[in-house]
């Protein structure tokens, strides 16, 4: 493991490094074992999908003058659930709140073209279940 020490700035008169000498191990049955990280190879892997979303990005997300993504091009922040306490007392008060959607979450979604995996609707048995939305489509903001 490599572990580091910030002891200062590394400035002229200025002590800012530590060296410490660990001893060799006796023999090659204890020698150090060199291995791969799974988290850092899976991120190495990752960067050829990473630039490929990001030409998807460049071409459908549209930027302004000065390079920047508005947030306002594409969405629209407002209260989504009442006030709590305004839906009354009694049996209401000791009821499970209902799910209520996020339009923020739903337009971020539509915008990069992924399923909505933090706000989905709650599963209801198929008797109970409104009409589906329509799925998500790639759609150009901004443009």
């Amino acid at each position: 493991e490599t572990h580091f020490l910030a002891l200062d700035k590394g400035l002229p008169q200025r002590e800012f490094l530590e060296v410490i000498d660990i001893a060799a191990p006796i023999s090659t049955t204890d020698a150090p074992l060199l291995a791969f990280d799974p988290e850092w190879l899976t991120i190495s892997e990752a960067r050829a999908l990473v630039a490929q979303e990001r030409a998807w990005v460049n071409a459908n997300v549209k930027a302004d003058a000065r390079g920047a993504l508005p947030i306002g091009n594409c969405q629209t922040f407002k209260m989504t659930t009442p006030v709590p306490g305004s839906e009354g007392e009694g049996a209401n008060k000791l009821r499970q709140p209902p799910w209520y959607t996020n339009p923020q979450t739903e337009v971020f979604c539509r915008m990069l073209d992924i399923p909505n995996k933090i706000n989905p609707p709650p599963t209801l048995p198929s008797s109970a279940r409104s009409p589906s939305p329509p799925p998500p489509t790639k759609m150009a903001i901004g443009a």
